[in-house]
């Protein structure tokens, strides 16, 4: 079930990337000058897990507030690493929710950056950080970091309820402090209208149903060639492929 979350939460994300290289075969490395002063939010368990829990799914949540606030952010994943190896290595001391001392830390599991935040920026995530206890280092020197993805769009999720299984997955949305805004609930007949302004998805989900109308497949198929993306889980992804 953990795999799920993180691949969930980050399929989201993705949606907003700007990235002109296919995941396969693997992009090359995209080295940008990140500046002293930038945030970074991470993603691996030794430095994200201030809850007691393995991992705090709010760090998601912390990254797509500023996305909706129209703040790019910056995805550092290095290129051709192995697993559980780190993204970058570089000078970096915990800002928020409490300080800590500068100290060289590895980061792995795909960072976020906010890079040359301002003080508006800084405000925002400081709260944010305080209430879900999500931690959030500052880099103390210029560092050359291989960026895979630059996003700057805000994800909107569709969370299919068709068979009335929509909390498996807004309970995830919830446990990362996803915004009811952030997402919204009904079932597929809705994708329909997907070129609508009002309903303006970047993604849509189903936890668990079987769609037997090709009717539905049709639907699917003109979202995701429009754009769209879809995670399907369970029976669903079965399906999903044959209708498809």
């Amino acid at each position: 079930m953990a795999s799920y979350l993180f691949l969930f939460i980050s399929c989201l994300l993705f949606l907003g990337a700007n990235a002109g290289d296919l995941e396969l075969p693997n992009p090359g490395a995209n080295m940008e000058l990140i500046p002293a002063g930038s945030l970074i939010i991470p993603m691996d368990q030794a430095y994200q897990s201030l809850t007691g829990e393995p991992f705090n799914l709010r760090a998601y949540g912390l990254v797509v507030q500023q996305l909706w606030n129209l703040v790019p952010v910056k995805w550092a994943i290095r290129s051709g690493k192995s697993k559980d190896t780190a993204d970058f290595t570089a000078s970096a001391a915990r800002l928020y929710p409490s300080p800590r001392s500068a100290t060289t830390i590895a980061f792995r599991g795909g960072p976020f950056i906010f890079p040359n935040p301002s003080m508006a920026l800084m405000n925002n995530i400081s709260r944010f950080a305080a209430a879900n206890l999500v931690a959030v280092y500052q880099l103390q020197q210029d560092t050359m970091i291989d960026i895979r993805y630059t996003i700057d769009r805000k994800p909107f999720c569709l969370v299919l309820d068709d068979g009335n299984t929509a909390y498996i997955h807004t309970d995830i949305l919830e446990e990362a402090a996803f915004s009811q805004d952030w997402y919204r609930v009904t079932d597929m007949a809705v994708l329909i209208n997907y070129n609508s302004s009002a309903l303006c998805y970047s993604h849509s989900s189903e936890p668990h149903f079987e769609h037997y109308s090709t009717v539905y497949g049709q639907w699917l198929r003109d979202f995701l060639t429009s754009g769209g993306n879809h995670f399907a889980q369970c029976i669903g992804k079965i399906l999903f492929l044959d209708l498809i």
